[in-house]
């Protein structure tokens, strides 16, 4: 169901966006989906998410409508809180791709924090756990925290 018809307001919205390049975020995580509750089957396709960009500027664009559409269900200090990593074959700064979708976005949103969370620790992906071998499954990503709030616009920098 839509965000825009629901009738509550939030004070927090804590979110983990597809990373730049990524193709399949949905059936990725279809399992983790399924325990609770979740299809039995793998949805394939896109429809209801944030596709795959053909570039970088595409892609900032279309997290800013996401910022937007989120800053129009928040309430006047809401807060957002996002995890965001970029793939290694990406060559991108996922820092600079989540500040530049939010100010592009014009919903007042004001980066507060950014922490680096650092490299998943070994055996911890699930890449690993599901892979039964000794093979290598590509390199961990590197991800970070940002905490943002809407300010009104005179409070704005």
């Amino acid at each position: 169901r839509s965000v825009t018809a629901l009738r509550q307001r939030f004070d927090l919205v804590i979110t983990s966006p597809p990373y730049y390049g990524m193709r399949t975020c949905v059936a990725d995580q279809w399992l983790r989906n399924w325990f609770v509750g979740g299809p039995s089957e793998v949805p394939y396709g896109s429809e209801g998410q944030l596709a795959h960009q053909p570039s970088q500027a595409a892609f900032v664009s279309a997290l800013a409508e996401v910022w937007r559409t989120a800053a129009s269900r928040c309430t006047a200090k809401g807060r957002l809180v996002i995890r965001f990593g970029a793939l290694p074959s990406a060559k991108a700064s996922p820092e600079k791709l989540i500040v530049s979708s939010l100010r592009e976005a014009g919903a007042g949103w004001l980066v507060r924090d950014v922490r680096p969370v650092g490299i998943p620790s070994p055996h911890r992906r699930q890449a690993e756990q599901f892979n039964g071998s000794n093979r290598v499954v590509g390199r961990a990503i590197d991800e970070i925290d940002v905490t943002a709030e809407l300010v009104p616009a005179r409070g704005r920098r």
